[in-house]
């Protein structure tokens, strides 16, 4: 499946083949998943990188990238941007607490990555 139908944007797709130059790997070798851009992105905030965390996210237009983009904004404490990306993720906003939404977004999203 074509990067760009599983919600890769040409930024990650230029990032991608950069890291491939440097490398000096065949092209397309270091794919990443949404998955795995997910588990950096949240990592990044967990370890207080919200800027390195929204702009791994940005970019991305999978629903679990608009829940992870809603959850960075409503921590920012940007509600309206937050109540954007929460329906933009097919999601309510969130009434429970940052730690909270944080695992749960973990729990859905990246299980298999632990």
């Amino acid at each position: 499946m074509p990067q760009a139908a599983r919600g890769l944007s040409l930024a990650h797709l230029k990032i991608d083949n950069y890291l491939c130059e440097i490398l000096s790997v065949p092209l397309g070798t270091l794919t990443m998943e949404p998955t795995h851009i997910y588990k950096r992105a949240l990592l990044a905030d967990k370890e207080g990188d919200w800027e390195h965390a929204h702009f791994l996210i940005q970019d991305l237009t999978t629903p679990g990238a608009a829940w992870i983009h809603a959850y960075l904004h409503r921590k920012e404490g940007d509600g309206w941007n937050a109540n954007y990306w929460y329906r933009r993720a097919q999601k309510s906003p969130y009434k429970g607490g940052f730690d909270e939404e944080w695992q749960e977004i973990w729990d859905q999203l990246v299980p298999s990555l632990g």
